[in-house]
Formats: C-alpha cells, structure tokens, sequence
C-alpha cells in the first residue's frame, strides 16, 4: 500500500472530567435534575423525550433517563453529553479530588468544532450556571488521521507470511520496554486476505485501530458527515451520492490512536490545555515508538525502514503544536503507602482461600503464594525485579529524579 497524502488529521472523540466548585444555591439546580430525569422516564415509556436549557436563555439540552453511578444526571445537545454529580461538593479522597463533572464529545462534536473549541464551551457553560472549575482532567481522547492511499490494506502490509503473523508491526503499546511484533492477544483483524475490514493493535488503556474509511462511511450513514472534512472533493462527492457516482480510484484509510487515562498521564497530560500544545509531540511517539509498520530490509527489527505509507502517517500532524508535555506535581511517582494498601488488600483477598490455620502470620500467607507463583511462572522473581527496577529509574529520569 503507498500512500498519497493526508486527508484530514483531529480529534475523532475524547472524554474530559472537571472539578466544579458549586455555590450552595446549585443545590436547586440538583432538586430540579431529579424532578427533570423523573419527567424524562415518563416521556420515554411513551416514545418522546424532554428538554431543558441549563442556563436562562440558553440552548436547551435533552434529558437522558440515566447516567452513570456516580454522575447520575446526563443531558446531551449536538454530541456533547454532560453528566453531573448528585452533590454540589467534589470528592476528595486520600488527597486525591474526583470529577464531579464530566463531559463526552462525540465524533460530530469534536471532529467538526476541534477539541478546543467544545472544551471552551463547557468552561464557559459552568461559569454561567454558576460554577468555578478549578482543574480539568482529559480521561480518553481518539487522535486519528485519514489518509489518502492507492489501495485498501491487506494482510500483506502486517504479515510477510501466514506462519509469521504481524511481523511487519514494530510496537511497545503495551510496554515500555524493547519494540517487538504484537502478541497474538493484542493484535486483531476482520477481513478476508485481500480486503481487510480492520486491523485492531493493543487494548484497554492504549489501542490502534486502521480500516477502510470509505467502507465505514457507506456502512454508517450516519457519519457521512466525516467526509466533508477531507480535503477531497472527490471521495466526499462519492460518499455523499451513496455509491451512485464513480467510485474513486483512491482509498481512504483511517489510522486512530485510543487512548484512555492510564497511557494519557504516561505521556505526562492531565488537563486539555496541556494536550493541546503537545498534540505533534505525541503523535510523533505514538507512530514512531508505541506502533511502527516496517519493511522487512533487516535481521533487526529496530532498525527495519518504516513503509513508505506508514512515514506519510507519522507527518500527518507536523503542523500542530508541538511542545514536549512536562508532568505536573501530582503526576510523580506513588508514594510507596499505595502499594503497600494494595497489597495487603490483595493478601487479605488470597488469604481467604487459605484454612484459618494457615493465616494467622502474614509469613504464612505470602509463603503459600510465593510457592504457587514459583510453580507457575517460568521468569524468576529477580529477573522480573531486574526489569521493573529498569523501568522505575526510567520513569524517575523523565521526572526529574
């Protein structure tokens, strides 16, 4: 597959948490979300729904039945859903304040608006209904760039042979450690060998997904919306006729990093502000260190060129920002106090399959476990300290310590 260029490069969806210091009076506001969402359930048993503007005058948002356990009442306006907590105060726990706000921008929101402008939006929704946000925390954000190529993928482009699968990928999605082909667990597709649907590599915290963009689009009207942000009037023009004009002699192929709030504060980003001014730094690293396609030109794989439509990919985003993020203080290393709560939470767990005889000594419990972890783990304990000690001074370095 050689590409051709870039299409278009954004913010296809992310997730952001806000800690709000509410006045007493918002406690009104709560009364009135319950009496709101009570509305919203009668409406939905009769197939309609309610709406409510936030502020006096301002647009009116539509009333979701449910939320989520901890942020119970939820209205959505144009793929942007916000959730609120059930108290005016925010919680603090152990030195640690969880968002008593959050926001989700879909893909129509942030994709045609920009993450920055929908982020303005909610900060300035708070200030009108009366709050003060004190910090932001971005918690999942999809940074994806569509890019114009001669053919769909294939396996070829990740295999150079059915008995040597995804050798072609370089990757430590899910590792700090030395780049490798991606286990078999973490890597996955759906396709037949000539046209692939999709390539999945990685999971859970950090994932990359590729596919065929104008196959999504013909599959999902509903997102033809995507086209008209390519710098393509051709593929736009196919897409939006449904197939009825002549198709492109061009693909366009999506390539989207996921990354949740684990991998985001690894690349030392907490608050939107922040990502905004690092977003070429970071996808730099994520197409160059966490995943890079190559061509097998070598016995070593780290120093394979990369492939040729893989390079376009890695330049999509040269025009952004590109500023190196630099932790803030609360993004140090846990103090040790966590693992050890940890810890004896997870002994007192397996101490519980154990006979009351054998756990009266905390020396008795961790021998019982030392023995069946021996039995089945092939690594030894000090070679596996050895690596997460390497990884620990790693992290300490990039902090400054």
């Amino acid at each position: 597959m050689k590409a051709i260029r870039p299409v278009w490069h954004g913010i296809d969806t992310a997730k952001v948490g806000y800690n709000v210091h509410w006045t007493d009076a918002f406690q009104k506001q709560l009364d009135q979300f319950e009496k709101l969402r009570n509305l919203a359930r009668l409406a939905e048993r009769q197939d309609g729904c309610i709406s409510h503007a936030l502020t006096p005058g301002g647009p009116e948002y539509v009333v979701w039945t449910t939320g989520s356990r901890m942020l119970p009442y939820a209205f959505e306006r144009g793929g942007i859903v916000l959730f609120f907590s059930a108290t005016s105060t925010m919680w603090v726990h152990d030195g640690c304040v969880t968002p008593n706000l959050r926001a989700e921008f879909s893909p129509r929101a942030v994709a045609c608006n920009g993450l920055a402008a929908v982020h303005r939006m909610v900060l300035d929704l708070i200030a009108a209904m009366g709050g003060h946000c004190t910090e932001n925390q971005l918690s999942e954000v999809h940074m994806t760039c569509d890019v114009e190529t001669d053919r769909p993928h294939d396996l070829t482009d990740y295999y150079s042979a059915v008995d040597h699968p995804w050798d072609r990928v370089c990757t430590r999605i899910r590792t700090n450690g030395a780049t490798s082909a991606p286990e078999e667990a973490d890597a996955r597709a759906e396709g037949n060998r000539r046209h692939l649907k999709y390539i999945h590599i990685g999971r859970d915290k950090k994932m990359l997904r590729i596919y065929d963009k104008m196959l999504e689009l013909q599959a999902h009207p509903d997102k033809q919306f995507e086209a008209a942000l390519w710098s393509s009037r051709i593929h736009d023009s196919y897409i939006r006729s449904n197939g009825m004009t002549e198709r492109p002699a061009t693909a366009i192929m999506r390539v989207e990093f996921q990354l949740r709030r684990e991998a985001i504060r690894e690349l030392g980003i907490r608050p939107v502000e922040h990502f905004l001014l690092s977003l070429g730094y970071i996808w730099q690293k994520l197409t160059t260190e966490s995943v890079r396609m190559i061509d097998l030109d070598d016995e070593n794989r780290t120093r394979c060129s990369t492939q040729q439509w893989w390079r376009v990919v890695q330049d999509a985003w040269t025009s952004e920002p590109n500023a190196a993020p630099t932790p803030p203080e609360d993004m140090a290393l846990p103090a040790f106090r966590k693992y050890a709560d940890q810890t004896m939470g997870l002994l007192t767990s397996a101490a519980a399959y154990l006979p009351e005889s054998e756990t009266q000594l905390l020396t008795a419990v961790l021998l019982k476990l030392e023995n069946h972890w021996r039995q089945s783990h092939d690594k030894s304990w000090k070679e596996i300290m050895q690596n997460k000690r390497t990884q620990l001074n790693i992290r300490r370095a990039k902090l400054g310590g």
